[in-house]
């Protein structure tokens, strides 16, 4: 691979550039930019721009735009810029670069820079008989009703006539309908993933319908037997428990606990999740089997456990039928009713465009003989149809496709980024460049971060995604960080042993974090610490987490010590305590003469009663409250929901009660939000209160990647920490970072409910395993596949620091001795040797030291604020001057007195008085005015035409 030189890069042919963290990305795309306009005089509407979100295409269209006007100075003018420079000497007409220059500033609005949702858009709307698609066609952006609609259908066409065992068997293995939604987003997102097994063939029913027979029929027998005779079969059981290994007092007393529970439920005790152990139902009714006695209970267990091992045998093959089944439904509905509804997702737009372009050669030439040159941005998120998009359209020798991302930074599996899609095209393109030069991190900072990286063979664990190690950029102005003058280490890495649980080490070390962000406050309250000549502010500094319970445990803790701290999330708003508040709200509103549903309504934190004051209202409250609520459904329902809505808000003091909470920012800014969204899902599917409400639940309870708008906004801008999910930090930067649970290891328990998905080893094709023979080895290959993107999860939060960066890690003893350490974590397979070696040339540099308690003195005070008093206004307002709208002017004109220009006044003067002239009674003098139009237009509203008279 090569270091990208800004002119040895051909303007055309295929090209990787691999742009590490910090190391000027967006500089290397504006400078590509001009060499495509000026060199080859590409016009601006024959570039093509792709980036990931909507932020990133504003960022990348302004950096343009800034570049443009600095190449249009530098042509004009001297300039220190090595880059400009060169560009201005290579082109020998001065005067017909400035013009080209000039029109293409003029002409950037025409630049296509979108998204890759963008791109799609505008390509089927410009082509629609190509991509197959109706002119008036409507884009949607959430298709979870119809997605719900769609799942519940299924269920009621496939699921409903089922026996209550087999359904309880599905819920069991993770197949519900609340289930159901993420299982089938794994398929919707990645619509060209491989199914295993291939061939699935139907259970007989016949026999499944025998084998239910028989096994209800032994469990009635059994749990007679055992009502009967338990203390006669426990007493076998300990009896031949001296020649068997594990038959001690205690496993027996909880076997016979188990067994019970499962016999008087009458049998619905199916094992779910793919792992046993020895506690398992399965296990115990082996046990009971194992025994040789001639009481009939045994040989009935006997039995039994073979009955039930052959139903589990045919379920299990029904629900990989079903699985499969289950998308070929969906697809297919899904197809059909947006075809009636004449409606497209986002998702299909890439779908449409990437079957026209693989179809339609008269789009593909069309589209070629359009752009030139393409730059595809963040390429490492791309997936296999994206990439054969492009790859189709940029296929000739006289087009450039630079394709420009970071493999160590793809960390968007979960909306269907597929890393070996990059490696893929890696192997496929002219030539790869990388940049290396660090513009965002200190010197010391960036060798640190290498020595980490280096010190590993395959630190990402495949060996096509490299490390290559970073250089300082040579005209970088990161500031220093130091403490009374003394430079800080740049890394510190805190060393910690478990003891006890894992919550229990992650309270320690949100408490540790949060004791140390008090004292850096301090200090630099006192101005001892400085970056550069400022104080350290809180703002500077970023706690980056996984998941949104660390989020909010880390949160919590900042807090206690009084230090403001906002959450950034990449969670949606429906993930929020307030929207389970508010679903429970509206159905008090909805069902306000239902005393169960209004009393649940009471008792949430918007309404704010206890349930002790629930239970002791007076017969008269009650009533006033049933009053209250159905006033909102009145209102709700003549009005709609947000007029209802804020009148709530209002009259039931909402906000300042949520703002007693320690969190009521945050609290507040949900609510409102999901106000927002609700208004405009009413608007949008013309819902009603039921609607509403199930649009709501559904939303809730959806597991697909939500829309941007539905994410957690930040519930205020003040200074301070930021607490945000490393997903969410990708192209933010911080001058101190913390990273305080990257040490975790990946909960198999989780991960075990999941569809098992992972890439073939033979083509890297992405696999969903239905529940193949195979399936525990490909639940191997997906838990590789999940350490490997947290080991680029790690790169990805290391790199936000610029100067200072904090890093949690478990003790290698700790880890190896804990037995819920079985799998190796992200960090430990990094630090294989013990970091003090890793960075035994770093000292004073970097620090390795053990976790310390944290020290309850690190208390930032609050400042005592007095009594706040309302000044008081004692000047008079001249009400002829005002700042208005012309709307608000006539909405009120026969209440406002006319006011005269001063030039029309007419002073009284002495004239002789003039004669009356009589009105006519005609249309001609019926007086003119909104007065008049108002009286027309509600007469005419109200007039029965009807009537003869």
């Amino acid at each position: 691979m090569k270091e990208l030189e800004p002119f040895q890069i051909p303007l055309y042919g295929r090209h990787i550039i691999e742009a590490s963290a910090g190391t000027g990305k967006t500089y290397a795309i504006s400078n590509l930019f001009l060499r495509l306009v000026l060199e080859k005089g590409v016009s601006v509407e024959n570039i093509l721009v792709v980036s990931f979100t909507e932020a990133a295409t504003n960022e990348l269209r302004y950096r343009i735009r800034q570049r443009l006007r600095d190449a249009l100075k530098s042509f004009s003018d001297h300039t220190d810029d090595p880059f400009l420079k060169e560009l201005s000497q290579r082109i020998e007409d001065r005067k017909k670069g400035i013009d080209r220059i000039r029109r293409t500033i003029r002409d950037l609005d025409r630049l296509n820079i979108s998204t890759i949702h963008g791109f799609c858009r505008k390509v089927i709307m410009d082509n629609s008989f190509e991509s197959g698609t109706l002119l008036d066609t409507k884009l949607i952006g959430d298709q979870e009703l119809l997605k719900q609609e769609v799942i519940k259908d299924f269920w009621r066409e496939h699921i409903y006539s089922e026996s209550p065992l087999f359904i309880h068997f599905l819920k069991r293995n993770g197949f519900d309908l609340d289930t159901i939604p993420f299982f089938i987003d794994q398929y919707l997102i990645r619509p060209y993933i491989r199914l295993v097994p291939e061939k699935i063939e139907p259970a007989d029913n016949t026999d499944t319908h025998k084998l239910e027979s028989e096994y209800q029929n032994l469990i009635v027998e059994l749990s007679e037997l055992w009502l009967r005779d338990k203390d006669q079969i426990l007493n076998r059981l300990r009896s031949s428990s001296s020649d068997k290994r594990g038959f001690n007092k205690k496993s027996i007393d909880n076997w016979s606990e188990q067994l019970e529970t499962f016999l008087l439920s009458e049998g619905y005790g199916f094992e779910s999740g793919k792992k046993k152990n020895k506690k398992d139902l399965s296990n115990v009714i082996k046990r009971f089997a194992s025994v040789d006695s001639d009481h009939p209970f045994f040989k009935l267990i006997k039995r039994f456990f073979h009955v039930n091992k052959s139903l589990e045998a045919v379920y299990q093959q029904k629900l990989i039928f079903l699985r499969k089944k289950l998308i070929q439904y969906v697809e297919r509905e899904l197809g059909k009713r947006k075809l009636v509804k004449n409606i497209l997702f986002f998702d299909d737009l890439i779908k449409l465009v990437h079957r026209a372009v693989l179809e339609q050669e008269v789009l593909v030439n069309a589209l070629r003989n359009r752009f030139i040159a393409g730059m595809i941005d963040e390429f490492q998120d791309t997936d296999p149809i994206q990439y054969e998009i492009f790859k189709n359209i940029f296929d000739s020798e006289d087009r450039a496709l630079y394709l420009i991302g970071d493999p160590k930074q793809s960390i968007y599996s979960f909306r269907g980024a597929d890393i070996f899609t990059y490696i893929k095209a890696s192997k496929e393109t002219y030539s790869r460049y990388t940049l290396k030069e660090n513009w965002r991190a200190h010197p010391k900072l960036i060798k640190a971060i290498n020595k980490i990286f280096s010190s590993k063979q395959n630190p990402f664990f495949y060996k096509e995604i490299l490390f290559l190690p970073s250089i300082p950029a040579s005209q970088s102005d990161v500031k220093e960080l130091r403490l009374n003058g003394v430079f800080e280490p740049v890394l510190k890495i805190w060393r910690f042993k478990i003891e006890g649980n894992k919550a229990g080490a992650k309270e320690k070390i949100a408490k540790a974090v949060a004791s140390e962000i008090s004292r850096l406050l301090e200090l630099a309250d006192k101005k001892e610490l400085l970056i550069g000549d400022e104080p350290v502010k809180a703002s500077d500094i970023a706690v980056l987490v996984r998941k949104n319970a660390e989020a909010d445990l880390i949160q919590k803790e900042l807090s206690s010590l009084r230090i403001p701290a906002i959450i950034y999330s990449s969670t949606d708003v429906f993930d929020s305590w307030e929207c389970d508040e508010l679903i429970t709200v509206l159905k008090g509103i909805a069902s306000y003469n239902r005393e169960s549903y209004l009393k649940a309504a009471l008792g949430t934190d918007i309404i704010g009663l206890k349930a002790e004051q629930i239970e002791l209202l007076s017969e008269a409250e009650w009533e006033s409250y049933i009053k209250r609520f159905q006033r909102y459904y009145e209102l709700w329902k003549n009005s709609g929901f947000i007029c209802m809505f804020r009148h709530f808000l209002n009259q039931e003091q909402v906000i300042p009660r949520l703002m007693r909470f320690e969190d009521g920012e945050r609290r507040c800014t949900d609510l409102l939000h999901l106000m927002e969204i609700v208004h405009e899902a009413e608007k949008e599917h013309m819902l009603g209160i039921e609607g509403v409400i199930k649009w709501l639940d559904s939303q809730k309870k959806g597991s697909s990647s939500k829309a941007e708008e539905y994410q957690l906004r930040l519930e205020s801008d003040e200074s301070a920490v930021r607490v945000i999910t490393i997903h969410r930090s990708k192209g933010l930067e911080f001058p101190i970072v913390f990273i305080p649970f990257a040490w975790d290891t990946i909960d198999e328990r989780v991960f075990s409910k999941r569809p098992v998905i992972f890439h073939s080893l033979k083509d890297h094709a992405y696999v969903l395993d239905l529940g193949s023979k195979a399936q525990e080895k490909h639940t191997q290959l997906s838990l590789q596949e999940a350490l490997a993107e947290d080991l680029r999860l790690i790169y990805v939060a290391v790199t936000r620091a610029k100067n200072c960066c904090y890093l949690v890690y478990e003790d290698k003893d700790s880890a190896k001795n804990n037995r819920r350490n079985k799998k190796q974590s992200a960090m430990s397979y990094l630090f294989d040797k013990d970091p003090a070696e890793i960075f035994s040339e770093m000292k004073g540099d970097v620090i390795v030291e053990d976790i310390s308690e944290p020290e309850p003195k690190h208390r930032l005070t609050c400042r005592e604020e007095g009594r706040l008093f309302c000044r008081s206004f004692s000047r008079q307002i001249d009400t002829s001057w005002r700042v208005t709208s012309f709307s608000s002017l006539i909405s009120n004109a026969q209440y406002v007195e006319d006011v005269q220009d001063i030039d029309m006044i007419q002073f009284e003067e002495d004239e002789e008085e003039e004669e009356i002239t009589p009105i006519s009674q005609d249309i001609f003098s019926f007086p003119k005015g909104a007065r008049a139009g108002t009286f027309f237009h509600d007469f005419l509203e109200h007039l029965d035409f009807k009537d003869s008279d």
